[in-house]
């Protein structure tokens, strides 16, 4: 086997060379994950991976002429949470009246668009730009449209292949403990990453991994 694997394809391919060394050729892993960490673990390194991306965003946004992020990193930081809980409270008007953009949408962009530094950094920085200038999330919402219609991942297939991955650890007071860890650690993002062994469980499968 000849293999080029990145992110999730470095797991499947750590995992081939493990089983089937002598027919293991050369092999490419992009973005490794570490097939040790368990379930809970792995979801929080890619809730701080998202807080790191977001920080290199403002800092790249905040070093240009059009950045409609004010401060430092830090300042920017803020205002992009801030805009998230606003919009929760409060959702953004779009371009069609009857589909308001909600923080969470925003989020959902955002987590896509922080993997194409050189596609879409300069598209969130008219995204926000919108929203903070004229209250108005008419480009993240044709954004969360094209991702609706096309989406990178197939949610369900994701979750099962991950819970037939990892076996579920702790109970209900460990994930509410992980939960409040995360959101310490990735205020913006960790939410997202909650209830992962929650959700297996409550799955009813069980795995040998």
């Amino acid at each position: 086997l000849t293999y080029l694997g990145f992110s999730y394809g470095t797991y499947l391919g750590a995992t081939y060379a493990e089983l089937f060394p002598a027919n293991t050729g050369r092999m490419v892993l992009d973005g490794a994950l570490d097939p040790s960490l368990t379930y809970s673990e792995r979801r929080q390194g890619q809730a701080r991976g998202f807080e790191r991306a977001l920080r290199n965003y403002v800092s790249w946004c905040q070093s240009g002429q059009s950045c409609p992020l004010t401060g430092d990193v830090d300042a920017g930081v803020q205002q992009i949470g801030d805009v998230f809980t606003s919009a929760n409270q409060s959702p953004v008007p779009s371009s069609d009246a009857n589909r308001p953009v909600t923080g969470d949408d925003m989020k959902q962009v955002v987590s896509v668009m922080l993997y194409s530094p050189e596609s879409s950094w300069d598209v969130l920085n008219e995204a926000f730009g919108q929203v903070v200038n004229q209250k108005d999330a008419s480009a993240f919402r044709a954004i969360a449209d094209r991702l609706e219609a096309q989406p990178l991942v197939n949610t369900g297939a994701m979750m099962g292949t991950n819970c037939l991955d990892y076996r579920v650890e702790g109970d209900m007071a460990t994930w509410t403990a992980q939960s409040k860890e995360l959101e310490r650690i990735a205020p913006r993002f960790g939410r997202i990453y909650e209830g992962a062994d929650l959700g297996c469980q409550s799955w009813g499968h069980n795995t040998t991994r």
